[in-house]
């Protein structure tokens, strides 16, 4: 298995779940669910195929990868070779969790406060350019309200939410998922931009570096 492959491991559980590891993260629950000959992604509403082999006396599964190459620009998918390693049942696998440090003080911050709108979601604020996007897809953060005295609104594609999100200077907290997420704001070619370091999942469960929601300020 090489070190640079995106996916890294999968493990087909009851019911039809999938776990999953990638860029050499943990297994953890995914988006993926599985039927025979094929494994569903409900986020990107992908069907993908697979195929197992026996080649050499090892087992392989060749599955079709259905990336933002297929989704967003219609380019024929790779496939994904992975081994078969075991026949072991992971369905009462316990993912690794990472918690963070979320008992800070409220320190008012005038240059976060306002109303933001999503803009782009990129891997480093350094590689944010205001004249091309990052994100092809919807973006599932679309805005944050900071209001007064560390209350916070965040609208998603889902709707409004404000009951587990506060913040203070250079950061917005989540009780609920317990994490502690940086918050940079910039001024850029006269915008004023907050990069919000994106703590889902993928962080939690799997131990991946954040990326972040960008965002412009608009009120």
């Amino acid at each position: 298995m090489q070190d640079n492959l995106y996916l890294n491991a999968l493990a087909f559980i009851k019911q039809g779940k999938v776990l999953e590891s990638v860029e050499n993260g943990n297994l953890a629950i995914s988006a993926f669910s599985w039927t025979k000959d094929k494994v569903l992604n409900i986020q990107e509403k992908t069907a993908s195929k697979y195929i197992i082999k026996k080649i050499n006396g090892s087992t392989y599964m060749f599955f079709e990868w259905k990336s933002g190459d297929y989704v967003f620009r219609n380019m024929v998918p790779y496939y994904y070779v992975l081994e078969k390693v075991d026949s072991n049942d992971y369905s009462n696998y316990q993912v690794a969790r990472i918690e963070d440090k979320i008992d800070f003080p409220f320190i008012n911050d005038t240059q976060m406060k306002g109303k933001w709108e999503s803009v782009d979601f990129v891997k480093t604020i350094d590689s944010f350019n205001p004249k091309v996007s990052s994100w092809m897809g919807d973006l599932y953060l679309t805005g944050l309200s900071v209001n007064e005295n560390g209350q916070l609104t965040s609208t998603t594609t889902k709707g409004e939410s404000s009951s587990s999100l506060t913040w203070t200077k250079g950061m917005i907290i989540s009780r609920e998922n317990k994490t502690a997420s940086k918050c940079e704001v910039k001024e850029i070619n006269g915008t004023t931009y907050m990069f919000y370091e994106w703590k889902s999942g993928d962080y939690t469960n799997r131990g991946m570096t954040p990326e972040y929601y960008v965002l412009k300020k608009i009120q």
